[in-house]
């Protein structure tokens, strides 16, 4: 995982420690809105890798593969870090050019190679999830199409592939199909009613 998505995690676990009543120090949150900041293009809410509005990292062997335009995992995971961190969402320019840079690329998972990015999935979910609205259906209606259909069915062997998800991605070489189906099954309970995972300020 890059050092964005892991803040990203981080992020999303510091804030379901305040749910469970863990003392977070106040100092964090100012520090990570403040590292965001820097690695956010104003212009177009595109949230860089390793600078300003940067190109998510790809593998050199890849690289024509898995296009790094193809995926906005880093802008997604950003985005939701904003939720979380921002006075006032509805009002934050980011938040919306996050938004709709998310909603231009859809889960695409059946799609071998072009796109195909679960971390891209999951924060995309946390994001839109958060804006709830129009967006959050729009979202969740590609994940009931889309990402749902690529979930195994079949049993086969003693574990079998059942509700497993196919480690396709750009990811998948390192995260192999235990991080393709965690990622994947996180994003998908978001369509069938759980509760909403970040706590919007």
């Amino acid at each position: 995982l890059s050092l964005h998505t892991a803040r990203g995690i981080n992020r999303d676990r510091i804030d379901r420690g305040k749910l469970a009543a863990f003392t977070v120090p106040p100092a964090v949150f100012p520090e990570v809105l403040q590292w965001l900041e820097g690695m956010t293009d104003p212009r177009s809410g595109v949230v860089g890798y390793d600078a300003r509005g940067s190109a998510s990292f790809r593998p050199v062997d890849r690289y024509l593969v898995f296009p790094a335009h193809r995926t906005a995992a880093m802008t997604a995971a950003g985005t939701a870090m904003r939720y979380l961190l921002v006075e006032d969402a509805k009002t934050d320019s980011a938040i919306s050019l996050g938004l709709a840079r998310i909603l231009d690329l859809p889960p695409r998972p059946t799609e071998r190679g072009g796109g195909v990015d679960f971390i891209h999935y999951f924060f995309g979910t946390l994001a839109c999830d958060a804006a709830g609205g129009r967006i959050g259906d729009a979202w969740r209606a590609q994940l009931h199409e889309h990402l749902l259909p690529a979930q195994r069915g079949e049993q086969g062997g003693f574990c079998g592939l059942r509700g497993s998800f196919d480690p396709v991605g750009v990811w998948g070489t390192e995260g192999g199909r235990v991080v393709a189906t965690a990622l994947g099954a996180l994003a998908l309970q978001h369509v069938y009613g759980y509760t909403r995972t970040l706590t919007v300020r």
